[in-house]
């Protein structure tokens, strides 16, 4: 390839990272220790995401699907064209290029890899711990600061709370079947994201229940889709 070839490739690489998909992968490889990746190829079947208030983008759930790596990334030689920085980035992807290609002609193939369901939230890394300030200019006299420099003042000691460390952890993780895949890609967005947003909380097995044939259940997270939708309109004509 040329030097041309490879900076086209390398910016294509670059796109993906920016991806929500680069992220599961990274997340799934990063954070997962249920799921031996060693030499695996990883999919993301798929997923559902929104925007933290971290700014970190969250994953109510991520889908995948792991590959036994068939082919392997044949890398060039370094020329001087090349500093350490672009050599490593050609050599990445390079081995995305590849891992796509091989999913795709095993797929084409007929072989199927494992799948798992995963969940990995963002939690604050510092919730509960504090931190002592120390903020000058405190007249004990009438309990407040002081500016102006007319009255003794002290350095009054303030306990605040950390600022938060965002992070993600492995809530849960449980190997599926294809039918769990269609039962939960048909019920996740009318019964599942419902009951996320009701209870705040994200349990795994609400993904294993057949909500058509569960009438009680279904009832149920019906009754909370109501609910929540009576709050959005009561939140609308409150602002109006």
């Amino acid at each position: 390839m040329s030097m041309n070839s490879y900076k086209e490739l390398v910016d294509k690489y670059k796109d993906y990272l920016k991806s929500s998909e680069a992220l599961a992968v990274y997340l799934v490889k990063s954070y997962v220790r249920q799921v031996d990746t060693r030499n695996k190829w990883i999919d993301i079947v798929n997923s559902s995401t929104w925007e933290h208030r971290s700014g970190k983008t969250a994953f109510n759930y991520i889908i995948i699907e792991v590959f036994d790596r068939m082919k392997h990334p044949i890398y060039p030689k370094r020329t001087d064209q090349m500093d350490d920085y672009g050599y490593r980035q050609i050599c990445k992807a390079i081995t995305w290029e590849v891992s796509h290609d091989d999913i795709r002609d095993q797929r084409e193939r007929g072989i199927r890899g494992q799948l798992f369901l995963t969940i990995v939230p963002i939690y604050n890394k510092n919730k509960g711990k504090k931190v002592v300030i120390e903020k000058p200019f405190w007249n004990e006299e009438y309990g407040g600061y002081d500016y102006t420099g007319n009255v003794p003042t002290t350095t009054k000691k303030i306990e605040k709370d950390m600022e938060p460390d965002w992070d993600y952890f492995v809530k849960a993780c449980k190997q599926i079947t294809d039918v769990d895949v269609d039962r939960i890609t048909k019920y996740f967005d009318s019964y599942i994201l419902p009951r996320i947003h009701q209870e705040r909380n994200n349990r795994i097995k609400w993904y294993f229940v057949d909500y058509g044939s569960n009438k009680k259940q279904s009832r149920k997270i019906n009754s909370l889709k109501e609910k929540n939708e009576l709050k959005h309109r009561e939140g609308l004509l409150q602002k109006d």
